[in-house]
């Protein structure tokens, strides 16, 4: 892998930092692959042994078909999957952004708000499901300026008394360390430059 890099595990301990990042190998037997500190492999399985093989997104134990296969299951079915971390994770192995269009192709998806300035964001809502909060998830797409890369972050529904545009669900992204919401009303949000 390009920029990877291979640490040897001795004494069950990886050398150097503990975010390192790369495949490590434990021993001629085991082979444990890593990202950022967590058990990670887009392509694979995370552990690999001379009987088994693991599967890890980001951290989350997940079947083997969810990092081998995700796009074999519709949407639909991803959104049926019981644990929410591995349907998390399926979501991300799917792709976050074809997971949304294709749902809103079955009308499980729904655009809540479109801001086409200072830079274009859309507020997704996935109808297909409810959080612990009982309310429907939802995603704001926005683009970065400096890249042009489009993201899908993550809103509290519930910020704001509920968040229905563009400018409260990025608004709500910005927490103090307590968790609370640094902008007291959503138009507080008026950075001079987004980076």
């Amino acid at each position: 892998m390009p920029g990877s890099r291979w640490f040897v595990k001795r004494n069950g301990r990886l050398p150097g930092p503990s975010s390192a990042s790369g495949p490590a190998i434990k021993t001629a037997s085991v082979e444990m692959y890593f990202v950022d500190g967590r058990l990670h492999r887009p392509d694979g399985a995370a552990i690999i042994s001379r009987h088994s093989r693991q599967f890890f997104w980001r951290g989350v134990s997940v079947p083997e078909h969810v990092v081998m296969f995700p796009r074999r299951c519709t949407p639909v079915g991803i959104l049926g999957e019981a644990n929410a971390e591995v349907r998390r994770a399926w979501m991300e192995a799917y792709g976050l952004a074809d997971f949304l269009l294709d749902l809103a192709r079955v009308g499980r998806a729904t655009i809540v708000h479109q801001d086409p300035e200072p830079e274009p964001r859309i507020l997704w809502r996935i109808d297909a499901i409810t959080d612990t909060d009982g309310l429907p998830p939802l995603y704001v797409q926005v683009r970065c300026p400096s890249t042009g890369r489009w993201y899908f972050l993550r809103v509290d529904p519930t910020a704001y008394g509920g968040v229905t545009t563009c400018l409260a669900a990025v608004a709500s992204l910005w927490r103090r360390p307590d968790g609370s919401l640094l902008f007291e009303r959503p138009e507080w949000y008026a950075p001079e430059v987004e980076t």
